[in-house]
């Protein structure tokens, strides 16, 4: 049961930080669900110099909280202001706030601070446009030809619509629409206004306006030399359309390179497991297709988050969730159980000092595999994931200002594929090389081990013993040389025990008296006695001292506490 916990515990902790992104974006990332439904433009032709446009954008909101949106640059006028407003369904107005950015883009908001968290809210933008002086008007076969583009959106609507309203009734030429240009729009034409619909528009879509009209409505208007096809091609190439700033390279590809940097990281604590096991001759097994080879993985996995970049890059952050999710399911990796127990025989000898220098080396080497800058449990690895943190939240706010959406497909890239990448399989959890362990720990406490029998009797030294079969290393213990007269050997072993989901080194002390004193039988009685036994050739009594509670260690306490009852017993 208690392996099935630890299984489920990163799996549970994973799944949901990605339930979170997929369902609670709103809450958990401000993102704001909203989408623009209907646009309705009315250009008002003037005689003579800059005409007057006013665009109704109606924006409905289903989550979030909705602050405003980004306007593409207007190649052909400035918005007036004062005239600019907002208004929702219930009819509370809001003023509207202006900020510019630096690719020519306004990002237009509603004044302080305001949001609508759910609903639909309108904003009306006016702006002037000289048509003549950006060829949107010419005098052409005897008619005034108007050829425009209103504000292109970075969004999909359900419904477009553009009216143009002219300076009075057009009763010498009746008002033309230029059919290819308006195939698929719906057209009504009246004696001084036409209006024309577009259904279901896409993003960027320019809903390109040509018509005719009387030449008598206009003051003056330069005259056009182009012959018509000449004009249709040149209409095609309009400068007058608003021209859409393409974000940088560098910052579109901000999601991508977050999810290269993941899989790289996956990649790498895989390997890393992959050595740390093997180190203990044990296999690592990945929890998704475990049968399949690595570089079979590895395309999946290349191909699934690509599937997800491309949802990114197509507007739906939500959509990708599923794709990233098994790009780095891929590489998580089964928890393996390791023995702990050493088994039973073989024979003790004295480490010589080869020996010692020789399990030092494996045990550096030991501790360095069970190091990672990628995991949260060592101190490296919680520096180097604050650090990455703090990286990531400078490109967020950086990219936030102007890319919003980028900025966010890149904060959840990265959650994604580096919370994985940092607190699964983490090295805590890794089975443990009870030899090396028990080597090292013994080896911190050497020096207080002397100390505290150095005290009980002048020159104690400890010296390592190793058990080996024919199979290798199973134990090693210190041993007191010189023990007081009282007992027949003090050793220390260095035990591992399991604790929840992590290994734990805790000492034993194993006391060899003579069967059947009084000091035996007062040890026995001592609270950190755990052990009490006699040896199968009934000439030694085996007391073994350990804190009780088993899982944590008492450090030299119990050793302290049994010298001293030794030596109170000899007092007496």
């Amino acid at each position: 049961m208690k392996q099935l916990t630890n299984n489920l515990r990163m799996q549970t902790l994973v799944f949901t930080c990605l339930t979170a992104l997929l369902f609670l974006p709103n809450q958990a990332f401000s993102w704001t669900s909203a989408r623009l439904a209907e646009v309705d433009t009315t250009i008002e032709v003037n005689k003579e110099g800059p005409s007057r446009v006013t665009t109704i954008a109606r924006f409905e909101i289903s989550g979030g909280r909705f602050h405003g949106f980004d306007l593409s640059v207007l190649a052909d006028g400035d918005l007036i202001r004062e005239e600019c407003r907002a208004v929702l369904d219930d009819g509370r107005r809001f003023h509207v706030s202006f900020r510019k950015l630096y690719d020519g883009r306004t990002r237009v908001l509603l004044a302080d601070g305001a949001s609508v968290k759910k609903g639909a809210v309108s904003f009306t933008l006016v702006h002037m446009t000289d048509l003549a002086e950006h060829n949107g008007l010419r005098e052409y076969a005897g008619r005034a030809r108007m050829d425009w583009t209103p504000i292109i959106w970075d969004h999909g609507t359900n419904r477009m619509t553009v009216k143009v309203i002219l300076p009075g009734a057009s009763t010498s030429a009746p008002i033309v629409v230029d059919r290819n240009v308006a195939r698929d729009y719906e057209i009504d034409v009246e004696s001084d206004r036409v209006t024309l619909t577009k259904h279901r528009t896409v993003r960027w879509y320019p809903m390109q306006v040509v018509l005719d009209f009387d030449l008598s409505l206009l003051t003056t208007i330069p005259e056009s030399l182009e012959e018509p096809q000449e004009a249709a091609a040149a209409a095609s190439a309009n400068r007058n359309t608003p021209p859409v700033m393409q974000t940088p390279l560098h910052i579109q590809g901000l999601p991508a390179l977050m999810a290269l940097i993941g899989l790289i990281l996956m990649i790498l604590k895989s390997w890393q497991i992959h050595r740390a096991l093997a180190d203990l001759a044990i296999r690592a097994r990945f929890h998704m297709l475990p049968r399949t080879g690595i570089v079979g993985r590895l395309l999946l996995s290349i191909a699934a988050a690509a599937l997800g970049l491309t949802a990114q890059h197509m507007g739906s952050l939500a959509a990708s969730v599923p794709a990233l999710a098994i790009a780095v399911s891929l590489w998580l990796m089964r928890s393996s159980v390791g023995s702990i127990a050493p088994r039973p025989g073989g024979s003790w000898r004295k480490m010589s000092d080869e020996d010692v220098s020789k399990y030092r080396k494996l045990a550096r080497e030991y501790r360095a595999r069970r190091r990672s800058l990628i995991d949260i449990s060592t101190p490296g690895g919680v520096i180097t994931f604050l650090l990455a943190l703090c990286a990531l939240g400078y490109v967020v706010i950086m990219a936030r200002e102007n890319w919003t959406r980028i900025a966010w497909a890149t904060l959840l890239n990265a959650l994604i594929w580096g919370i994985p990448a940092w607190f699964a399989h983490v090295r805590s959890e890794l089975p443990v090389d009870a030899t090396i362990e028990g080597f090292s720990t013994l080896r911190r406490w050497r020096k207080g081990l002397v100390k505290v029998a150095g005290s009980r009797v002048p020159g104690a030294d400890a010296s390592f013993w190793i058990r080996e079969d024919e199979r290798g290393t199973i134990e090693v213990r210190l041993r007191i040389e010189n023990p007081p007269s009282d007992l027949k050997g003090i050793e220390v072993a260095g035990e591992v025990v399991q604790s929840g989901s992590t290994y734990r080194t805790r000492k034993a002390f194993i006391l060899r008296m003579e069967p059947g004193t009084v000091v035996a039988r007062r040890l026995a009685a001592c609270r950190f006695a755990v052990e009490h036994h006699l040896t199968p050739d009934l000439e030694e009594e085996i007391i073994v001292l350990r804190n009780r509670r088993g899982r944590t260690d008492a450090g030299l306490s119990p050793l302290r506490a049994a010298l001293g009852m030794i030596r109170a017993q000899v007092r007496a």
